[in-house]
């Protein structure tokens, strides 16, 4: 599900966003100096894909002098159906993961949490999928926060699509950790959102959890040594 928004603190440390959920639940955004943080988004649907559907958008970080941080967008969804074969060529980059939650525009914002990855769906009589194909639904980073004085967090990364390694949270305050949570990737949770100094700073928020990929086929691969994440 879509990760609730971190809590509103005027003139203070804001709290951080919840990342989105839908193959495992979103890192949790942190709280504030009387803020509390987002929680993240819960799983959602089956391992089926069935209905077929993208995932669920992070949570706004809260305001502190500014807007808070926009949250990272849920990764789209994707199917290729055939009666017959489906081939996936090793240069394929089949991608549906989550965006990175940005940092806010104001002193004291908090971060806005990473979206959930999305849903990739092969079906076919016959799939094969060379070696070197990537497949890949992974969650996007959480927004880091403001300090008191600067507007210095930075955003989340965008889940990558054609690798292993999770999307980084968007860097805090030199003097505080109050950095977003990495996205999560590989059937690992997404991270928690950081913050080092909860009285004067806005929170770092949740890193966005992964999302679904299925092949159905009714005969076995010929040859499916390909990197799928998860």
């Amino acid at each position: 599900g879509t990760g609730a928004p971190g809590q509103n603190e005027s003139g203070d440390g804001a709290a951080g966003g919840g990342g989105g959920g839908y193959g495992n639940a979103g890192g949790r955004g942190a709280d504030g100096s009387d803020a509390t943080g987002g929680a993240g988004g819960m799983v959602e649907g089956g391992a089926a894909i069935a209905p077929l559907r993208g995932g669920c958008a992070g949570g706004k970080g809260g305001a502190g002098v500014g807007g808070g941080g926009a949250s990272g967008g849920g990764g789209g969804a994707l199917q290729i159906s055939s009666s017959n074969l489906v081939h996936i060529k090793a240069t394929a980059v089949l991608s549906a993961s989550g965006g990175g939650g940005q940092h806010g525009s104001g002193e004291d914002d908090g971060g806005g949490g990473g979206g959930s990855g999305g849903a990739i769906l092969l079906e076919g009589n016959r799939i094969e999928v060379e070696t070197g194909a990537w497949m890949t639904v992974n969650g996007g980073g959480g927004g880091g926060g403001n300090n008191e004085s600067n507007v210095d967090g930075g955003d989340g990364a965008n889940g990558s699509p054609n690798s292993d390694v999770a999307a980084a949270g968007g860097t805090g305050t030199s003097s505080d950790n109050n950095s977003g949570g990495v996205g999560g990737i590989r059937l690992a949770a997404a991270a928690n959102g950081n913050n080092g100094n909860a009285t004067d700073y806005g929170s770092g928020a949740g890193g966005g959890g992964i999302g679904r990929i299925r092949l159905n086929g009714r005969e076995e691969c010929l040859d499916c040594p390909f990197t799928m994440v998860p």
